[in-house]
């Protein structure tokens, strides 16, 4: 279940097989139809998301127009990284 993410963190990160099983243990398998959202604007930003399938995007409104902040595709990470590091709400969805 979790097979892509411990060899994306064995390979990529170079992290042991020990540490890397404990760090996959503390993922959660989720999935999402698409429009779906992982994160929406104005929430905090307290999980980070290993997309296993398909891609997500981020979005922001500036001026009433949603603009594309970011693409993450299979075997990488996505998040609102500031909201999880400040403890502020996302301003992204």
């Amino acid at each position: 279940m979790y097979s892509k993410l411990k060899k994306y963190i064995e390979q990529d990160l170079q992290i042991d097989s020990d540490n890397a099983q404990s760090f996959v243990e503390q993922f959660e398998l989720r999935s999402f139809s698409k429009g779906v959202y992982f994160l929406r604007n104005g929430e905090l930003c307290k999980q980070i998301a290993f997309i296993n399938k398909g891609a997500m995007y981020c979005v922001y409104n500036k001026e009433g127009i949603d603009k594309v902040d970011e693409f993450s595709f299979e075997n990488d990470f996505i998040t609102d990284y500031l909201s999880v590091l400040t403890h502020n709400t996302s301003l992204k969805n």
